[in-house]
């Protein structure tokens, strides 16, 4: 320690106050952390050892709270696997582990400690066996727990929320915890069933959270207020007689971030329900959740959320008395649907999205096969005015707007791929009671439908630059309804030439009769993030039409000629281009770590060609 000190020393020397503020700021963090690391006590736990132990490796404490209570801040606490169910009655309340202080407490040890711990062969439980909580976490603390099966945990009497008992398995009040690679079961309590968040900014990392039980709201997982981090966690089972059957948030702008979120259940938000909050739910896998009313995969309430690039799939709606959103609901709210996959969803109305007196952003998603047994099978709109832009609204079903149901509202539809929705329309435009709607289409496939489009009395709908499809793709009757239809000056009746819509693939090949036919609608990429226009003017529909990039155009010139050609010949023959510290290999394109006749025949298949797509493209 003395020598980093004395560095520290001889680099400030010779340099101005300035930068030597800057640097303190920079080295005196990291100086702290060093010397917190260096003061660090290891504590060890064995319950097989006799109580109460003095907490050594050699004779170890026999129960974990034993430990917290010696440690200090930065201390580790090292457990051995076994059954950890010793209740205690700290702050008032009854767990087994009270926590107060920033401390790591890992499980999955052998009895001799050696490392590393390994969870799965030396299972570590934390068992309230239904009569406490199992951790309860408080104060302005940076708490780690990893690597226990956590469980048995029940708040009922304990309180802690403005719903009542909170927090079955782990209680977090205003803490910054670090709760990774648990597993955290069976668990019950009024609402978050596993784990309640309280005014905390923790991170829930790389857990199994499964089959935990709230008899109010959010079965998982509670949040409420702070800004958590929740990644890469597996929250499966998990069931709340209200809202949120995985997770429920509130007042909060948490990142929910890379989940399983599966096989949930709940009246309100199958998967998650989101109130009064601009969180993030970026990269899920929301399947096969079910809810009995609203949202059975996400539902939100009064709040604008981001919800990017999640699968979102086979959620349902499921009782008699349930209604909408099996993919997502959105109530009095706005926000973003951007990226997803939103397929083989099912409910009674907005099979894939319902939308309710809110008007987010909806671009770039898949919505596709998903099921409304009464109207809007992709997406149904109440009393709202989104846009939607960059989507593929193909192969849903409904007896009404079978890919959009679209009432007493007022939405703006740019660049969308509206294809082969099953039932009697695939736009349909109606009223709620004195709210007509008026909508706009613009650069619009709509094709192999019924009837395309069809407006009831007293609404309007206006289109310009739109495919009508022909033969396989052509819709028995393109627009009907005794509303106002303005198809404006730009109308086509073309193949649209799908690449594989059977296999849900309706990008554009070349030759569609969608190429180069649209306007511009202030739209400069499509679905895949792909610049528009390409070629001599704007595709309609979702997708930018674009040749196959080319390998070989190292200099980005839009051809593949002897310059290229003399980049390749230079790297013709290396074998270190997976090595560290040497150049890269632009000719290794199959990225073996050599350049050789496999990267030649890539190379050779390019050469020659000048249509090559150019980044500013």
């Amino acid at each position: 320690m003395l020598e980093l000190l004395n560095l520290g020393v001889f680099v400030l020397k010779g340099i101005n106050m300035r930068q030597k503020c800057k640097i303190y700021n920079l080295i005196i963090p990291f100086l702290l952390l060093i010397i917190s690391l260096a003061h660090a006590e290891i504590f060890y736990v064995d319950d097989d050892n006799p109580c109460p132990g003095t907490g050594t490796i050699n004779d170890p404490f026999c129960e974990i709270q034993l430990a917290v209570d010696t440690a200090s801040d930065g201390d580790i606490i090292k457990v051995a696997s076994g059954t950890y169910s010793e209740l205690n009655n700290y702050g008032g309340l009854k767990q087994i582990v009270y926590i107060e202080k920033s401390v790591t407490i890992k499980g999955g040890y052998s009895s001799d400690f050696s490392e590393p711990p390994n969870p799965q062969s030396n299972v570590t439980v934390i068992d309230a066996k239904g009569e406490g909580r199992a951790i309860y976490i408080t104060g302005d603390i940076s708490p780690i727990i990893e690597g226990f099966y956590i469980t048995g945990g029940n708040a009922s009497g304990l309180g802690g929320s403005e719903w009542g008992d909170a927090g079955g398995g782990i209680y977090i009040s205003k803490a910054t915890a670090t709760i990774r690679n648990n597993n955290i079961s069976n668990n019950i309590a009024s609402v978050g069933g596993g784990i309640y968040l309280d005014h905390s900014n923790s991170i829930i990392n790389n857990n199994v959270i499964f089959n935990n039980t709230a008899n109010q709201h959010g079965g998982g997982l509670l949040i409420y207020y702070g800004n958590p981090t929740i990644s890469d966690n597996t929250i499966n089972e998990n069931y709340a007689r209200f809202n949120g059957g995985g997770l429920d948030l509130h007042y909060t702008s948490a990142i929910i971030v890379n989940n399983d979120i599966t096989k949930n259940d709940t009246g309100w938000g199958g998967g998650l329900a989101v109130y009064f909050s601009s969180a993030i739910i970026k990269n899920n896998n929301i399947l096969n959740n079910k809810a009995d009313r609203e949202g059975a995969g996400i539902f939100v309430w009064e709040c604008s959320p981001e919800i990017i690039k999640n699968t979102i799939k086979n959620n349902t709606i499921y009782s008699t008395y349930g209604y909408s959103g099996g993919g997502i609901e959105i109530e009095y709210g706005g926000g973003k649907i951007d990226g997803n996959i939103i397929s083989e969803n099912s409910a009674y109305a907005g099979g894939g999205i319902e939308l309710d007196h809110s008007s987010p952003i909806v671009s770039n998603n898949v919505i596709i096969n998903n099921v409304a047994s009464s109207s809007g099978g992709g997406i149904r709109m109440y009393v709202c005015s989104p846009t939607l832009k960059n989507n593929i609204i193909a192969d849903n079903q409904a007896r009404t707007g079978s890919g959009l149901d679209i009432m007493g509202s007022s939405p703006n539809l740019l660049h969308n791929t509206i294809a082969r929705n099953d039932g009697n329309h695939g736009i349909y435009i109606s009223k709620v009671c004195s709210s007509y709607s008026k909508v706009k289409l613009i650069n619009t496939i709509l094709v192999g439908h019924k009837i395309g489009i069809y407006v009831n009395n007293g609404n309007e709908a206006t289109l310009e630059a739109t495919l009508w499809g022909a033969g396989d793709w052509a819709n028995e009757v393109d627009y009907a309804g005794d509303g106002s239809i303005d198809t404006g000056l730009y109308n086509y009746w073309a193949d649209p030439m799908f690449l594989n819509p059977n296999a849900g693939d309706y990008h554009i090949s070349e030759g569609s009769g969608a190429m180069d036919k649209g306007i511009d609608a202030g739209v400069d990429t499509d679905i895949d993030g792909e610049s528009r226009p390409y070629g001599e003017g704007y595709d309609i529909g979702a997708d930018e039409w674009m040749p196959p990039l080319c390998e070989g155009d190292f200099d980005g010139d839009g051809d593949v000629d002897g310059s290229d050609l003399a980049v390749f010949a230079e790297d013709f023959g290396r074998t270190d281009c997976n090595q560290p510290n040497v150049l890269p290999c632009e000719g290794d394109f199959d990225g073996d770590g050599d350049v050789d006749g496999s990267d030649l025949a890539v190379f050779a298949e390019d050469f020659g060609r000048t249509d090559c797509p150019h980044p500013m493209d």
